[in-house]
């Protein structure tokens, strides 16, 4: 019924893109990846050299005999607090990538938006809900102004 309803075509003019495609290809997208990416690696570095120590600390505590107390405690604390540092971690690079993806559909959604009134259409479909005419497919169109908005040209 919805399909009927738009091809009875009063006039608008209608296009589709591939969604995943331009969100892909959109340099913000490419940007946010990449700052995040680096974050995560940052981090992962720091755990591994915890990580690293905390086996080191393991190995010599259990070629020994009779190890001293204080320092297994020492060793459980720390041991404690690197897996509560790896929790914290994957924590905070959750939130950063639903922030950043937030961020991108925000802007991404604004610059379609603008798209579809320069280019004078009535409806852009989402190529995954929509069957139809190839040559109504503009999804390089929109991923060329979508990133020339976001450099600011």
């Amino acid at each position: 019924m919805v399909i009927s309803l738009f091809s009875c075509n009063n006039g608008d003019k209608t296009a589709y893109i591939d969604m995943d495609k331009i969100f892909t290809d959109f340099e913000f997208t490419k940007q946010k990846k990449a700052e995040f990416e680096n974050t995560v690696a940052k981090r992962k570095e720091i755990t591994d050299k915890e990580k690293l120590r905390l086996q080191q600390i393991y190995k010599m505590f259990s070629e020994t005999k009779n190890p001293d107390k204080k320092e297994m405690e020492k060793f459980q604390i720390d041991r404690q607090v690197f897996e509560q540092k790896v929790q914290e971690d994957e924590q905070q690079n959750q939130a950063m990538e639903q922030q950043y993806s937030s961020e991108i559909w925000k802007q991404l959604k604004q610059y379609l938006e603008d798209f579809r009134k320069d280019k004078g259409y009535t409806y852009i479909f989402i190529k995954a809900n929509v069957i139809g005419d190839e040559t109504k497919e503009v999804t390089k169109d929109a991923t060329d102004f979508v990133n020339k908005k976001f450099k600011g040209q």
